[in-house]
Formats: C-alpha cells, structure tokens, sequence
C-alpha cells in the first residue's frame, strides 16, 4: 500500500476516477495510477466518489420534490430582491436630499409678514369674549 500523504494527485487521476474503473484504464494510464495510487486505492476512492455522486443525486431528486411547482415570488418581494449597483443608490440620496435644500424657502421678513397677513385675515372665526385679549377691549 503506498502513502498518498505527501503527494499531489495529478488533476488527470482524479477524472480518471470519475469515470473509468481500473480495469479499464490504457496501459500508460495505469502507469500513472500506479505511481501514485495502487490498484486497491484507486478502487476505495473510486467507489468513495461513486458513493457521494449517488448521494448527491439523491439529494437533488428530493429537493425537486419538496419545491412547490408554480408558485411565484410576489411582485413585491421580486422588486426588494432586485439588484441595484451601490452607487445608484448613492446618487437616489443625494438627489432627495438635493431636492428637499432646493425647494425649502428660508424664512424671511417677507415671508413671515405674508404669513401673518394670510392668518389675520381669517374671517368667520369669532372669539368667545372670555378668550378674548384684554388689551383690545376699549369699554369704558
């Protein structure tokens, strides 16, 4: 039995081991088995691996048989999980936050007078007379 421990299997074996028994292997092939592998390790890993591709079909047929057939992502979740670059969304930011300093209006003399006008000039609200401002009751 040779020690595989401290050698680099040549990535051809490893193909070789997926799809051909030893037996058939060409006689330069086995050469190259034979310099790392014996016949006995090749055979064990051979079956190792038509042991995980085994499982791994089964695997895959068991899961086709729990997804539940046409049943469809609603539009919203499709739209939450749609990829977009990050620096689209950075300049999406920017444009609001550009926006919202564009079109808010600083407050000043005129506007402040305009919006006293605009409530002084409310008409069909009467004041109770007792809320209403002692300094503007002229009765002697």
């Amino acid at each position: 039995m040779k020690s595989i421990k401290d050698k680099n299997i040549p990535g051809e074996i490893l193909v070789w081991l997926g799809s051909k028994d030893y037996k058939e292997l060409t006689s330069g092939e086995k050469l190259v088995v034979d310099e790392y592998l014996g016949q006995k390790e090749y055979q064990d890993m051979r079956s190792a691996i038509i042991s995980f591709k085994q499982v791994n079909k089964l695997l895959d047929q068991t899961i086709q048989e729990f997804e539940l057939p046409g049943k469809q992502q609603s539009l919203l979740m499709r739209i939450f999980q749609y990829p977009i670059p990050a620096y689209q969304v950075a300049a999406g930011i920017l444009l609001l936050f550009g926006l919202y300093y564009i079109n808010r209006q600083p407050k000043t003399a005129s506007n402040i007078s305009t919006e006293i006008l605009a409530d002084s000039l409310q008409v069909g609200k009467p004041i109770a007379e007792d809320k209403y401002p002692a300094k503007l009751i002229f009765n002697p």
